[in-house]
């Protein structure tokens, strides 16, 4: 399928259900999972039960609950971003002393995985022996976003407090700011260059 028609085509966030996120599937992975173990874990100290006494249906109707109130709170946090279908999201990289350069010359590819919170954005993984961290800030087109999976990855048990935004990959997308080590950076040389997430 041709990218460009593959993100285009796709829904803003208010044209998202809950059901077309979450559904049997979605909560049989999720008791299935390590984050079922954790729900278990807060549901037992709730309840002051023992792990292995807890009402299944009772557990699982909780879960339920929470789900429904997570997403609630992302629909509403992102949606709050959001204007004229635009939002600004932010990204942190490790990165060498020459990346700049780097990024001038042969730099295309800035990744999917966002934060649509710039207080949220970490560098999770990548080269740690490299001592810059660069945070980018761009604004993209809310039908760029994949929805599916930035919702599922808000109302995550583990990952819900990265706040993250996730591109479709291919995504075109210009820095509207860039910082290193938290001093910003003059990017007049990479205004007129269009990246891919």
């Amino acid at each position: 399928m041709n990218f460009v028609k593959h993100y285009l085509s796709e829904k803003s966030l208010g044209a998202i259900d809950f059901s077309d996120v979450v559904d049997n599937d979605y909560y049989k992975n999720l008791f299935d999972s390590d984050n079922g173990d954790r729900y278990r874990e807060e549901f037992a100290l709730i309840t002051d039960t023992d792990k292995d006494d807890i009402d299944e249906d009772e557990f699982k109707h909780w879960v339920r609950e929470m789900v429904e109130e997570r997403w609630e709170e992302a629909v509403y946090d992102i949606d709050e971003k959001i204007s004229n279908n635009k939002i600004e999201i932010y990204r942190v990289m490790r990165v060498g002393k020459d990346y700049i350069s780097h990024l001038i010359k042969q730099g295309n590819h800035l990744g999917v995985y966002w934060s649509w919170d710039r207080g949220a954005a970490e560098a999770h993984w990548g080269d740690f022996s490299k001592s810059n961290e660069a945070l980018f800030v761009v604004e993209v087109n809310e039908n760029t976003i994949d929805w599916t999976t930035t919702l599922q990855a808000n109302i995550d048990y583990s990952t819900g407090d990265e706040k993250e935004i996730t591109l479709f990959k291919g995504t075109p997308i210009k820095i509207k700011e860039m910082w290193m080590n938290d001093e910003q950076v003059d990017i007049s040389k990479l205004k007129d260059k269009t990246f891919k997430a």
